[in-house]
């Protein structure tokens, strides 16, 4: 989405879903000359340190030690 508001010629591509040959090349080779995945990933960041914020207002368990793991593996696995 954040290439596509950078690069209106993505949107038809995306409305077709990708049905036409090619489409899915044009629509990677877009992506890759826009920031679109560079702000994706800082949106997750953000999301994560979110809920990291919020589970690490729960008491001390494995459980709640898990979700925190889990707020870093995800955004980690981006990279």
């Amino acid at each position: 989405m954040f290439a596509w508001q950078k690069h209106p010629e993505l949107g038809p591509l995306i409305l077709r879903k990708f049905s036409q040959a090619g489409d899915v090349e044009i629509a990677r080779d877009i992506v890759g000359k826009s920031d679109g995945v560079q702000r994706t990933v800082e949106l997750a960041r953000q999301f994560a340190a979110s809920a990291r914020e919020l589970v690490e207002r729960l008491p001390d368990s494995p459980a709640r030690e898990a979700l925190v793991g889990l707020t870093v593996k995800v955004v980690d696995r981006v990279k």
